[in-house]
């Protein structure tokens, strides 16, 4: 068999993102919604009721020792004054023949995976300018994985987010990195930025402090400056491997 590749004029119809999770939900959340009109309820009511609790066992054998899906969503509730608005619904769709509102809190579970969560961070400071490069292990589909790991750098060092640019990243800096998904790749990205500053600063702070005085406190810029000037390493590699 031989398989080419060709564009159409077609949307493409396969999965993006939750192979299998999707259809999952859709699934049972539909038989959520036919049990409580069968019942005469509020489906949130029947969600509610058939809400995990800490100390449960899942179908593939996971104990949830942490399970905080019930004050959630209790929270979520009083913040979004849900029963007043779903009774506004009511009245609404009673005085209108043709046109109906809607309103629903689906909540959903899903469990993550964090073992083998290996990947590379390469954090560097420029000495000329103070500027910071990222390169990460991750890939930026739409979740903002750059955004976080900037703003993340950005406040571990203690300097304006305008400073840090997020690069493209290599198989050289960024060698031996998994594949991005399963919901842990921008939070293990942003602890292995955490990492990297934390020895930054433990090279930098020594130098801050000699160069600072009661009536003097030098800039990012200059304490960047006086590090390149003591051959102090301005790099840091961090590889991320939650137990």
């Amino acid at each position: 068999t031989l398989f080419r590749s060709v564009k159409t004029n077609k949307a493409a119809n396969t999965y993006c993102r939750s192979p299998g999770s999707l259809p999952a939900q859709l699934l049972i959340e539909t038989m959520m919604e036919h049990v409580a009109k069968a019942l005469n309820k509020d489906p949130s009511q029947v969600r509610t009721l058939n809400f995990y609790q800490k100390g449960d066992v899942t179908p593939t054998g996971a104990t949830l020792d942490y399970c905080n899906m019930a004050p959630v969503v209790s929270q979520l509730e009083t913040s979004s004054d849900f029963t007043t608005r779903m009774s506004q619904l009511r009245l609404f769709n009673q005085a209108n023949r043709w046109k109906k509102r809607g309103i629903s809190m689906v909540p959903t579970r899903f469990p993550i995976a964090w073992g083998n969560g290996f990947y590379n961070v390469f954090v560097a400071i420029y000495h000329s300018d103070g500027t910071i490069a990222i390169e990460h292990g991750g890939i930026e589909v739409g979740q903002g994985i750059n955004t976080k790991t900037a703003q993340v750098c950005a406040y571990e060092l203690g300097v304006p987010l305008s400073l840090v640019r997020v690069k493209k990243g290599s198989g050289i800096c960024n060698a031996n990195s998994i594949t991005t998904g399963g919901s842990i790749t921008s939070g293990l990205n942003c602890m292995g930025v955490v990492e990297c500053c934390k020895m930054l600063k433990a090279r930098i702070d020594p130098v801050r402090k000699e160069i600072t005085t009661p009536t003097y406190t030098p800039t990012w810029q200059v304490v960047v400056a006086a590090c390149y000037g003591k051959g102090v390493d301005l790099t840091a590699h961090y590889m991320t491997n939650p137990d």
